[in-house]
Protein backbone atom coordinates (compact mmCIF):
# COMPACT_ATOMS: atom_id res chain seq x y z
CA UNK A 1 0.00 0.00 0.00
CA UNK A 2 2.90 2.24 0.71
CA UNK A 3 4.92 1.37 -2.16
CA UNK A 4 1.96 2.08 -4.48
CA UNK A 5 1.05 5.28 -2.60
CA UNK A 6 4.70 6.55 -3.60
CA UNK A 7 3.95 5.68 -6.82
CA UNK A 8 1.57 7.79 -7.67
CA UNK A 9 3.16 10.63 -5.81
CA UNK A 10 6.09 10.27 -7.91
CA UNK A 11 3.16 10.00 -11.00
CA UNK A 12 1.80 13.42 -9.97
CA UNK A 13 5.07 15.10 -9.48
CA UNK A 14 6.51 14.02 -13.25
CA UNK A 15 2.57 14.93 -14.52
CA UNK A 16 3.45 18.38 -12.94
CA UNK A 17 6.37 18.86 -14.00
CA UNK A 18 5.35 18.12 -17.92
CA UNK A 19 2.66 20.59 -17.64
CA UNK A 20 4.67 22.84 -16.73
CA UNK A 21 7.16 22.27 -19.71
CA UNK A 22 4.25 22.20 -22.05
CA UNK A 23 3.07 25.74 -20.51
CA UNK A 24 7.05 27.09 -20.55
CA UNK A 25 7.48 26.02 -24.34
CA UNK A 26 3.83 27.33 -25.39
CA UNK A 27 4.66 30.86 -23.55
CA UNK A 28 7.93 31.14 -24.11
CA UNK A 29 10.36 33.12 -27.12
CA UNK A 30 13.79 32.45 -28.92
CA UNK A 31 15.24 35.46 -30.51
CA UNK A 32 18.02 35.41 -32.64
CA UNK A 33 20.41 38.28 -32.59
CA UNK A 34 23.17 38.36 -35.25
CA UNK A 35 25.75 41.09 -34.49
CA UNK A 36 27.86 42.55 -37.29
CA UNK A 37 31.51 42.52 -35.38
CA UNK A 38 33.97 40.38 -32.67
CA UNK A 39 32.32 39.61 -29.30
CA UNK A 40 35.57 41.42 -27.94
CA UNK A 41 34.62 44.85 -29.33
CA UNK A 42 33.05 47.37 -26.08
CA UNK A 43 30.44 48.37 -28.39
CA UNK A 44 29.59 44.74 -28.98
CA UNK A 45 29.69 44.04 -25.26
CA UNK A 46 27.48 46.71 -24.59
CA UNK A 47 25.09 46.20 -27.62
CA UNK A 48 24.43 42.70 -26.48
CA UNK A 49 24.25 43.85 -22.34
CA UNK A 50 21.01 46.17 -23.54
CA UNK A 51 19.53 43.23 -25.61
CA UNK A 52 19.87 40.88 -22.52
CA UNK A 53 18.77 43.44 -19.85
CA UNK A 54 15.70 43.86 -22.00
CA UNK A 55 14.89 40.37 -21.92
CA UNK A 56 15.18 40.06 -18.35
CA UNK A 57 11.37 41.49 -18.50
CA UNK A 58 10.77 38.23 -20.40
CA UNK A 59 12.25 36.08 -17.93
CA UNK A 60 10.90 32.84 -20.39
CA UNK A 61 12.42 34.35 -23.28
CA UNK A 62 15.46 32.31 -24.56
CA UNK A 63 18.01 34.58 -27.36
CA UNK A 64 20.38 33.14 -29.64
CA UNK A 65 23.70 35.14 -30.15
CA UNK A 66 25.92 34.65 -33.57
CA UNK A 67 28.85 37.41 -34.64
CA UNK A 68 29.19 37.83 -37.91
CA UNK A 69 33.13 39.50 -37.26
CA UNK A 70 32.54 41.40 -40.37
CA UNK A 71 35.69 43.27 -39.86
CA UNK A 72 38.15 40.17 -39.88
CA UNK A 73 35.95 38.48 -42.50
CA UNK A 74 34.75 41.07 -45.18
CA UNK A 75 34.22 38.39 -48.08
CA UNK A 76 31.26 36.87 -49.75
CA UNK A 77 32.96 33.48 -49.34
CA UNK A 78 32.95 33.54 -45.92
CA UNK A 79 29.45 35.26 -45.60
CA UNK A 80 28.41 32.04 -47.85
CA UNK A 81 29.71 29.58 -45.09
CA UNK A 82 28.00 31.87 -41.90
CA UNK A 83 24.62 31.85 -43.85
CA UNK A 84 25.16 27.75 -44.56
CA UNK A 85 26.04 27.34 -40.23
CA UNK A 86 22.71 29.60 -39.02
CA UNK A 87 21.05 27.17 -41.40
CA UNK A 88 22.14 24.37 -40.25
CA UNK A 89 22.44 25.35 -36.75
CA UNK A 90 18.46 26.63 -36.22
CA UNK A 91 16.81 24.45 -38.74
CA UNK A 92 15.09 22.82 -35.65
CA UNK A 93 14.46 25.84 -33.66
CA UNK A 94 11.56 28.45 -33.70
CA UNK A 95 12.39 31.71 -33.44
CA UNK A 96 10.14 34.55 -32.75
CA UNK A 97 12.00 37.06 -34.85
CA UNK A 98 15.76 37.88 -35.82
CA UNK A 99 18.03 41.25 -35.06
CA UNK A 100 20.75 42.28 -37.47
CA UNK A 101 22.67 44.99 -35.60
CA UNK A 102 24.89 47.26 -37.75
CA UNK A 103 25.06 47.61 -41.37
CA UNK A 104 27.22 44.44 -42.42
CA UNK A 105 24.64 42.17 -40.32
CA UNK A 106 22.09 43.74 -42.06
CA UNK A 107 23.15 43.64 -45.41
CA UNK A 108 24.04 39.85 -44.76
CA UNK A 109 20.59 39.21 -43.95
CA UNK A 110 18.41 41.27 -46.23
CA UNK A 111 21.06 39.74 -49.38
CA UNK A 112 19.83 36.12 -47.57
CA UNK A 113 16.46 36.39 -47.64
CA UNK A 114 15.48 32.29 -47.63
CA UNK A 115 16.86 32.26 -44.28
CA UNK A 116 14.64 32.53 -41.17
CA UNK A 117 11.25 32.77 -43.56
CA UNK A 118 8.43 33.77 -41.94
CA UNK A 119 9.30 35.24 -38.73
CA UNK A 120 9.93 39.14 -38.49
CA UNK A 121 13.69 40.83 -38.92
CA UNK A 122 14.43 43.79 -37.32
CA UNK A 123 17.48 45.68 -39.35
CA UNK A 124 19.89 48.06 -36.89
CA UNK A 125 22.39 49.51 -39.42
CA UNK A 126 24.51 52.10 -38.39
CA UNK A 127 23.87 54.36 -41.48
CA UNK A 128 20.46 55.77 -42.26
CA UNK A 129 20.99 55.19 -46.02
CA UNK A 130 19.69 51.93 -46.26
CA UNK A 131 16.90 52.09 -48.92
CA UNK A 132 15.67 48.96 -49.52
CA UNK A 133 11.98 48.27 -49.77
CA UNK A 134 11.13 46.22 -46.89
CA UNK A 135 8.53 43.63 -46.44
CA UNK A 136 5.58 43.34 -44.03
CA UNK A 137 7.89 41.22 -42.07
CA UNK A 138 11.22 43.57 -41.70
CA UNK A 139 11.30 46.51 -39.62
CA UNK A 140 14.62 49.40 -40.32
CA UNK A 141 15.52 51.48 -37.68
CA UNK A 142 18.60 52.79 -38.54
CA UNK A 143 21.66 53.43 -35.64
CA UNK A 144 21.57 57.63 -35.36
CA UNK A 145 25.16 58.23 -35.21
CA UNK A 146 24.86 61.92 -34.60
CA UNK A 147 28.24 62.94 -35.63
CA UNK A 148 27.48 66.94 -35.67
CA UNK A 149 25.86 66.85 -32.46
CA UNK A 150 28.96 65.12 -30.66
CA UNK A 151 31.62 67.50 -32.53
CA UNK A 152 29.73 70.34 -31.18
CA UNK A 153 29.47 69.60 -27.79
CA UNK A 154 33.16 69.28 -27.85
CA UNK A 155 33.76 72.99 -29.78
CA UNK A 156 30.82 74.04 -26.56
CA UNK A 157 32.70 72.36 -23.64
CA UNK A 158 35.98 73.09 -24.75
CA UNK A 159 36.64 75.75 -27.50
CA UNK A 160 40.00 74.24 -29.11
CA UNK A 161 41.82 76.56 -31.58
CA UNK A 162 42.93 73.63 -33.17
CA UNK A 163 41.27 70.01 -34.10
CA UNK A 164 42.30 66.51 -35.18
CA UNK A 165 40.39 63.86 -36.39
CA UNK A 166 41.70 60.62 -35.84
CA UNK A 167 40.64 57.76 -38.18
CA UNK A 168 41.39 54.79 -40.07
CA UNK A 169 40.76 54.66 -44.05
CA UNK A 170 42.18 50.98 -43.94
CA UNK A 171 39.12 49.13 -42.40
CA UNK A 172 35.82 48.93 -43.42
CA UNK A 173 34.34 50.16 -40.28
CA UNK A 174 37.03 52.79 -40.32
CA UNK A 175 36.06 53.95 -43.89
CA UNK A 176 32.32 53.92 -43.11
CA UNK A 177 32.95 56.17 -39.86
CA UNK A 178 35.12 58.64 -41.62
CA UNK A 179 33.23 58.94 -44.51
CA UNK A 180 29.61 59.66 -42.72
CA UNK A 181 32.04 62.20 -40.39
CA UNK A 182 32.25 64.07 -43.18
CA UNK A 183 29.00 64.25 -44.70
CA UNK A 184 27.50 65.09 -41.46
CA UNK A 185 29.67 67.90 -40.96
CA UNK A 186 28.86 71.29 -42.55
CA UNK A 187 31.51 72.84 -44.90
CA UNK A 188 31.95 75.71 -42.43
CA UNK A 189 33.24 73.44 -40.02
CA UNK A 190 36.04 71.69 -42.17
CA UNK A 191 38.49 74.65 -42.23
CA UNK A 192 41.68 74.86 -41.79
CA UNK A 193 41.60 74.22 -38.01
CA UNK A 194 40.74 70.85 -38.75
CA UNK A 195 43.82 68.35 -39.55
CA UNK A 196 43.12 64.56 -40.19
CA UNK A 197 45.24 61.95 -38.90
CA UNK A 198 44.14 59.47 -41.14
CA UNK A 199 46.23 55.80 -41.76
CA UNK A 200 48.99 56.72 -39.36
CA UNK A 201 51.23 53.74 -38.42
CA UNK A 202 50.26 53.90 -33.83
CA UNK A 203 53.92 54.44 -32.69
CA UNK A 204 54.11 57.65 -35.19
CA UNK A 205 50.61 58.90 -34.50
CA UNK A 206 51.72 58.27 -30.35
CA UNK A 207 54.35 61.04 -31.25
CA UNK A 208 52.34 63.23 -33.47
CA UNK A 209 49.44 63.73 -30.42
CA UNK A 210 51.80 63.78 -27.66
CA UNK A 211 53.16 67.35 -28.89
CA UNK A 212 50.18 68.97 -30.04
CA UNK A 213 50.10 72.71 -30.05
CA UNK A 214 48.27 74.58 -26.99
CA UNK A 215 44.43 74.55 -26.48
CA UNK A 216 44.11 71.63 -29.29
CA UNK A 217 41.39 68.84 -29.14
CA UNK A 218 41.20 65.20 -30.81
CA UNK A 219 38.11 63.99 -32.45
CA UNK A 220 38.57 60.18 -32.40
CA UNK A 221 36.48 58.12 -35.34
CA UNK A 222 37.76 54.48 -33.87
CA UNK A 223 40.67 52.98 -35.28
CA UNK A 224 40.84 48.90 -36.06
CA UNK A 225 43.93 49.35 -38.53
CA UNK A 226 47.10 51.57 -38.53
CA UNK A 227 49.10 52.57 -41.51
CA UNK A 228 51.69 50.13 -40.81
CA UNK A 229 48.74 47.46 -41.24
CA UNK A 230 48.24 46.16 -37.54
CA UNK A 231 44.79 45.65 -36.04
CA UNK A 232 43.66 47.34 -33.03
CA UNK A 233 40.06 46.95 -31.14
CA UNK A 234 38.97 50.67 -31.25
CA UNK A 235 39.15 50.87 -27.47
CA UNK A 236 42.33 49.76 -26.97
CA UNK A 237 43.69 52.15 -29.56
CA UNK A 238 42.08 55.24 -27.71
CA UNK A 239 43.86 53.97 -24.30
CA UNK A 240 47.09 54.35 -26.60
CA UNK A 241 46.23 57.63 -27.79
CA UNK A 242 44.75 59.17 -24.89
CA UNK A 243 47.36 58.62 -22.93
CA UNK A 244 50.23 59.58 -25.06
CA UNK A 245 48.24 62.64 -25.78
CA UNK A 246 48.87 66.52 -24.67
CA UNK A 247 45.52 67.36 -25.75
CA UNK A 248 41.65 65.86 -24.57
CA UNK A 249 40.60 63.07 -26.87
CA UNK A 250 36.20 63.24 -27.22
CA UNK A 251 33.87 60.99 -29.51
CA UNK A 252 30.80 59.73 -30.78
CA UNK A 253 30.37 56.21 -28.63
CA UNK A 254 30.08 55.51 -24.95
CA UNK A 255 31.40 52.29 -24.93
CA UNK A 256 34.95 54.09 -25.13
CA UNK A 257 34.19 55.96 -21.64
CA UNK A 258 37.12 54.22 -19.26
CA UNK A 259 39.55 54.50 -21.98
CA UNK A 260 40.93 58.09 -21.39
CA UNK A 261 38.08 59.79 -23.66
CA UNK A 262 36.90 62.86 -22.17
CA UNK A 263 33.22 62.07 -23.10
CA UNK A 264 30.51 64.26 -24.51
CA UNK A 265 27.69 63.73 -26.39
CA UNK A 266 27.54 59.67 -26.92
CA UNK A 267 25.57 57.05 -28.45
CA UNK A 268 25.21 54.29 -26.14
CA UNK A 269 25.21 50.81 -27.31
CA UNK A 270 23.52 49.48 -23.85
CA UNK A 271 20.66 51.66 -25.07
CA UNK A 272 20.67 50.56 -28.58
CA UNK A 273 20.60 46.78 -27.78
CA UNK A 274 18.04 47.76 -25.43
CA UNK A 275 15.77 49.65 -27.94
CA UNK A 276 16.39 46.53 -29.99
CA UNK A 277 15.24 43.77 -27.44
CA UNK A 278 12.58 45.49 -26.79
CA UNK A 279 11.45 46.00 -30.48
CA UNK A 280 11.61 42.38 -30.55
CA UNK A 281 9.75 41.78 -27.49
CA UNK A 282 7.29 43.99 -28.30
CA UNK A 283 6.43 44.59 -31.94
CA UNK A 284 2.83 45.15 -32.64
CA UNK A 285 2.18 46.51 -29.28
CA UNK A 286 3.98 49.53 -29.03
CA UNK A 287 5.66 52.02 -31.82
CA UNK A 288 9.27 51.17 -32.98
CA UNK A 289 12.11 53.32 -31.07
CA UNK A 290 14.52 55.89 -32.70
CA UNK A 291 18.07 55.74 -31.60
CA UNK A 292 18.39 59.04 -31.44
CA UNK A 293 16.99 58.09 -27.40
CA UNK A 294 20.27 56.05 -27.62
CA UNK A 295 22.26 59.52 -26.95
CA UNK A 296 23.42 61.12 -23.92
CA UNK A 297 26.02 63.01 -22.09
CA UNK A 298 28.85 61.24 -20.43
CA UNK A 299 31.92 62.35 -19.08
CA UNK A 300 35.16 61.02 -17.41
CA UNK A 301 35.83 63.09 -14.47
CA UNK A 302 39.37 61.97 -14.21
CA UNK A 303 40.11 63.61 -17.46
CA UNK A 304 38.08 66.38 -16.93
CA UNK A 305 39.98 67.05 -14.52
CA UNK A 306 43.37 66.63 -16.37
CA UNK A 307 42.36 69.03 -18.84
CA UNK A 308 40.59 71.77 -16.57
CA UNK A 309 37.17 71.66 -17.83
CA UNK A 310 34.32 72.92 -16.05
CA UNK A 311 31.68 70.60 -14.82
CA UNK A 312 29.34 73.23 -14.32
CA UNK A 313 29.07 74.24 -18.06
CA UNK A 314 27.67 69.88 -18.36
CA UNK A 315 23.67 69.73 -18.96
CA UNK A 316 22.19 68.43 -16.01
CA UNK A 317 21.50 65.04 -17.22
CA UNK A 318 25.34 64.69 -17.34
CA UNK A 319 26.14 60.73 -16.56
CA UNK A 320 29.32 60.80 -14.78
CA UNK A 321 31.93 58.03 -14.73
CA UNK A 322 35.19 57.92 -12.03
CA UNK A 323 33.22 59.93 -10.24
CA UNK A 324 34.48 58.95 -7.12
CA UNK A 325 32.22 59.46 -3.68
CA UNK A 326 32.31 62.70 -1.21
CA UNK A 327 34.49 62.35 1.85
CA UNK A 328 30.82 62.26 3.87
CA UNK A 329 29.43 59.63 1.36
CA UNK A 330 32.53 57.29 2.07
CA UNK A 331 32.02 57.57 5.71
CA UNK A 332 28.39 58.42 6.27
CA UNK A 333 28.21 55.89 8.85
CA UNK A 334 31.01 56.78 11.02
CA UNK A 335 30.26 60.57 10.85
CA UNK A 336 26.72 59.54 12.02
CA UNK A 337 27.90 57.60 14.40
CA UNK A 338 30.02 60.63 15.89
CA UNK A 339 27.03 62.93 15.61
CA UNK A 340 25.09 60.75 17.42
CA UNK A 341 27.83 60.15 20.25
CA UNK A 342 28.06 64.32 20.27
CA UNK A 343 24.80 64.71 20.92
CA UNK A 344 24.44 62.28 23.31
CA UNK A 345 27.38 64.04 25.08
CA UNK A 346 26.00 67.50 25.02
CA UNK A 347 22.63 66.12 26.61
CA UNK A 348 24.44 64.62 29.30
CA UNK A 349 26.77 67.53 29.66
CA UNK A 350 23.42 69.60 30.01
CA UNK A 351 21.91 67.23 33.06
CA UNK A 352 24.77 67.61 34.85
CA UNK A 353 25.26 70.55 34.79
CA UNK A 354 21.85 71.07 36.29
CA UNK A 355 22.75 68.54 38.84
CA UNK A 356 25.70 69.83 39.90
CA UNK A 357 27.03 73.84 39.51
CA UNK A 358 30.44 72.66 40.62
CA UNK A 359 30.49 70.83 37.48
CA UNK A 360 30.73 73.64 35.21
CA UNK A 361 33.03 75.37 37.17
CA UNK A 362 35.49 72.52 37.04
CA UNK A 363 34.64 72.42 32.89
CA UNK A 364 35.43 75.69 32.49
CA UNK A 365 38.74 75.33 35.11
CA UNK A 366 39.85 72.17 32.30
CA UNK A 367 38.83 74.52 29.43
CA UNK A 368 40.85 77.30 30.17
CA UNK A 369 44.35 74.86 30.57
CA UNK A 370 43.17 73.50 27.51
CA UNK A 371 43.72 76.83 25.65
CA UNK A 372 46.57 77.26 27.48
CA UNK A 373 48.17 73.61 26.14
CA UNK A 374 46.46 74.87 22.44
CA UNK A 375 48.35 77.80 22.70
CA UNK A 376 51.70 76.59 23.76
CA UNK A 377 50.99 73.81 21.08
CA UNK A 378 50.58 76.39 18.74
CA UNK A 379 53.90 78.14 19.65
CA UNK A 380 55.69 74.86 20.04
CA UNK A 381 54.26 74.32 16.61
CA UNK A 382 55.03 77.74 14.40
CA UNK A 383 58.53 77.44 16.02
CA UNK A 384 59.17 74.01 14.50
CA UNK A 385 58.08 74.95 11.27
CA UNK A 386 60.10 78.20 11.27
CA UNK A 387 62.96 75.83 11.48
CA UNK A 388 61.36 73.78 9.07
CA UNK A 389 61.61 76.62 6.48
CA UNK A 390 65.04 77.39 7.87
CA UNK A 391 66.26 73.66 6.95
CA UNK A 392 64.51 73.62 3.52
CA UNK A 393 66.50 76.78 2.90
CA UNK A 394 69.73 75.39 4.00
CA UNK A 395 69.33 72.84 2.08
CA UNK A 396 69.00 74.78 -1.21
CA UNK A 397 72.00 77.25 -0.40
CA UNK A 398 75.94 77.22 -1.07
CA UNK A 399 76.88 77.43 2.72
CA UNK A 400 80.19 79.48 1.44
CA UNK A 401 78.50 81.91 -0.51
CA UNK A 402 75.42 81.85 -0.07
CA UNK A 403 74.30 81.45 -3.39
CA UNK A 404 71.57 78.84 -4.61
CA UNK A 405 73.62 75.13 -4.21
CA UNK A 406 73.39 72.33 -7.19
CA UNK A 407 70.19 71.34 -5.92
CA UNK A 408 68.39 74.43 -6.33
CA UNK A 409 69.87 75.65 -9.29
CA UNK A 410 68.53 72.37 -11.20
CA UNK A 411 64.58 72.91 -9.29
CA UNK A 412 64.43 76.94 -9.86
CA UNK A 413 66.36 75.79 -13.60
CA UNK A 414 63.46 73.17 -14.63
CA UNK A 415 60.59 75.36 -13.54
CA UNK A 416 62.50 78.53 -15.77
CA UNK A 417 62.72 75.80 -18.78
CA UNK A 418 59.31 74.37 -18.28
CA UNK A 419 58.05 78.06 -18.28
CA UNK A 420 60.01 79.29 -21.27
CA UNK A 421 58.33 76.16 -23.55
CA UNK A 422 54.86 76.71 -22.65
CA UNK A 423 55.08 80.42 -23.06
CA UNK A 424 58.25 80.62 -25.66
CA UNK A 425 60.40 82.69 -23.47
CA UNK A 426 64.16 82.75 -23.55
CA UNK A 427 66.94 82.39 -20.92
CA UNK A 428 70.34 81.45 -21.29
CA UNK A 429 73.11 79.05 -18.74
CA UNK A 430 76.33 80.99 -17.94
CA UNK A 431 79.04 78.36 -16.52
CA UNK A 432 81.79 79.78 -15.10
CA UNK A 433 84.76 78.68 -13.84
CA UNK A 434 87.89 79.91 -11.66
CA UNK A 435 90.63 80.12 -13.93
CA UNK A 436 94.10 78.33 -12.01
CA UNK A 437 92.38 77.63 -8.77
CA UNK A 438 94.48 75.05 -7.77
CA UNK A 439 97.27 77.68 -7.67
CA UNK A 440 95.64 79.81 -5.41
CA UNK A 441 95.06 77.15 -2.64
CA UNK A 442 98.85 75.51 -3.07
CA UNK A 443 100.08 79.56 -3.25
CA UNK A 444 97.81 81.32 -0.65
CA UNK A 445 95.85 78.15 0.99
CA UNK A 446 92.33 77.03 1.11
CA UNK A 447 91.70 79.92 3.50
CA UNK A 448 92.23 82.22 0.80
CA UNK A 449 90.47 80.25 -1.86
CA UNK A 450 87.23 80.48 -0.24
CA UNK A 451 87.82 84.11 0.18
CA UNK A 452 87.84 84.47 -3.43
CA UNK A 453 85.44 82.14 -3.86
CA UNK A 454 82.92 84.85 -1.64
CA UNK A 455 84.06 87.48 -3.45
CA UNK A 456 83.32 86.30 -6.98
CA UNK A 457 79.84 85.30 -5.43
CA UNK A 458 79.41 89.12 -4.44
CA UNK A 459 80.75 90.21 -8.25
CA UNK A 460 77.97 88.08 -9.60
CA UNK A 461 74.87 89.07 -7.73
CA UNK A 462 75.95 92.66 -7.95
CA UNK A 463 76.83 91.99 -11.78
CA UNK A 464 73.45 90.23 -13.00
CA UNK A 465 69.74 91.20 -11.93
CA UNK A 466 67.98 90.10 -8.98
CA UNK A 467 65.45 88.15 -11.17
CA UNK A 468 68.52 85.83 -12.14
CA UNK A 469 69.32 82.42 -10.88
CA UNK A 470 72.81 82.14 -9.33
CA UNK A 471 74.19 79.55 -7.99
CA UNK A 472 77.39 77.19 -7.14
CA UNK A 473 77.32 74.20 -8.52
CA UNK A 474 80.86 72.75 -7.68
CA UNK A 475 83.71 73.30 -6.39
CA UNK A 476 85.05 76.35 -8.07
CA UNK A 477 82.60 76.50 -10.66
CA UNK A 478 79.13 78.70 -10.76
CA UNK A 479 76.24 79.19 -13.04
CA UNK A 480 73.85 81.61 -13.87
CA UNK A 481 70.19 81.66 -15.78
CA UNK A 482 69.47 84.79 -17.45
CA UNK A 483 65.61 85.49 -18.34
CA UNK A 484 64.32 87.29 -20.94
CA UNK A 485 67.99 88.98 -22.81
CA UNK A 486 68.70 89.19 -26.48
CA UNK A 487 71.75 86.84 -27.16
CA UNK A 488 74.16 90.13 -27.36
CA UNK A 489 72.74 91.12 -23.81
CA UNK A 490 73.42 87.94 -22.35
CA UNK A 491 76.93 87.91 -23.72
CA UNK A 492 77.16 91.65 -22.58
CA UNK A 493 75.94 90.93 -19.47
CA UNK A 494 78.56 87.71 -19.10
CA UNK A 495 81.37 89.83 -20.15
CA UNK A 496 80.96 92.56 -17.53
CA UNK A 497 80.84 89.72 -14.98
CA UNK A 498 84.20 88.81 -16.47
CA UNK A 499 85.61 91.96 -16.40
CA UNK A 500 84.51 93.05 -13.22
CA UNK A 501 86.04 89.83 -11.46
CA UNK A 502 89.31 90.59 -12.61
CA UNK A 503 89.62 94.02 -11.39
CA UNK A 504 88.59 92.30 -8.21
CA UNK A 505 91.66 92.38 -5.76
CA UNK A 506 91.09 90.06 -3.08
CA UNK A 507 93.71 90.38 0.55
CA UNK A 508 94.39 87.87 2.76
CA UNK A 509 96.14 88.15 5.78
CA UNK A 510 99.05 90.25 4.49
CA UNK A 511 98.79 88.88 0.71
CA UNK A 512 96.40 90.10 -2.28
CA UNK A 513 95.83 88.91 -5.46
CA UNK A 514 93.75 88.82 -8.37
CA UNK A 515 91.33 85.92 -9.79
CA UNK A 516 89.89 85.11 -13.49
CA UNK A 517 87.41 83.12 -14.70
CA UNK A 518 86.18 81.48 -17.89
CA UNK A 519 82.58 81.58 -19.15
CA UNK A 520 80.77 79.49 -21.33
CA UNK A 521 77.40 80.54 -22.23
CA UNK A 522 74.48 78.83 -24.40
CA UNK A 523 70.37 79.62 -25.31
CA UNK A 524 67.50 77.56 -24.61
CA UNK A 525 66.28 75.77 -28.07
CA UNK A 526 62.63 74.63 -28.05
CA UNK A 527 64.31 71.52 -28.93
CA UNK A 528 65.42 70.93 -25.54
CA UNK A 529 63.67 68.59 -23.32
CA UNK A 530 65.33 70.05 -19.83
CA UNK A 531 67.47 72.32 -18.78
CA UNK A 532 70.24 69.74 -18.93
CA UNK A 533 70.23 70.14 -22.84
CA UNK A 534 71.41 73.23 -22.68
CA UNK A 535 73.35 73.08 -19.76
CA UNK A 536 75.49 70.94 -21.61
CA UNK A 537 76.14 73.14 -24.37
CA UNK A 538 77.36 75.92 -21.67
CA UNK A 539 79.50 73.13 -20.49
CA UNK A 540 81.30 72.32 -24.43
CA UNK A 541 81.25 75.99 -24.13
CA UNK A 542 83.09 76.98 -21.36
CA UNK A 543 85.63 73.80 -22.32
CA UNK A 544 86.26 76.10 -25.17
CA UNK A 545 87.02 79.46 -23.25
CA UNK A 546 89.66 77.30 -21.24
CA UNK A 547 90.99 75.73 -24.30
CA UNK A 548 91.60 78.84 -26.00
CA UNK A 549 93.24 81.07 -23.38
CA UNK A 550 91.27 81.24 -20.21
CA UNK A 551 89.86 84.61 -19.05
CA UNK A 552 87.04 85.04 -22.04
CA UNK A 553 83.11 84.66 -22.35
CA UNK A 554 82.83 81.99 -25.35
CA UNK A 555 78.84 81.27 -26.22
CA UNK A 556 77.67 78.10 -28.46
CA UNK A 557 77.61 80.19 -31.53
CA UNK A 558 81.51 80.56 -31.62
Amino acid sequence: MAILLKLRLVLGLLLALGYSTIVMAETSKSILIINSWSEQLPWQQSIERGFLQAMDAEPNTIVYTEHLDAERFPTEDYQDVFAAYLTQKYKSIELESVVAESLPAVEFLMKNQSLFTNIHRFYFPDSDKVTATLSSDESLIPIFEDYLGSFNEMLRIYNPDNIYIVADSLSYSGRNQLQRFKEALPTSLLNDSITFLVDKPMTELVEEVSRLPENSAIFYLLTFRDGAGKDFIPYKAAKIISEAANAPVFSVWESLMGSGVVGGYLLSGERVGNLAGNAALYFGHQPLPTTKDAFEYYYDVIQIERFGINKKDFPDTTILINDFPSFYESYKLQINLTLLALTLFIVLSIILSVVNRKRRYLVNALQTEQDLLEKRVFERTQELNQLRIKAEKDARTDVLTQLNNRRAFFELGSLIHSQSARYKRSYAILVMDVDLFKQVNDTYGHDAGDVALKRLAHVMQASLRSSDITARIGGEEFAAIITDLSNNNVLHKAEHLRASLEKEEITWKAHSFFITMSIGVAYYSPNDKGISDVLKRADQALYNAKGHGRNQVIDTSN
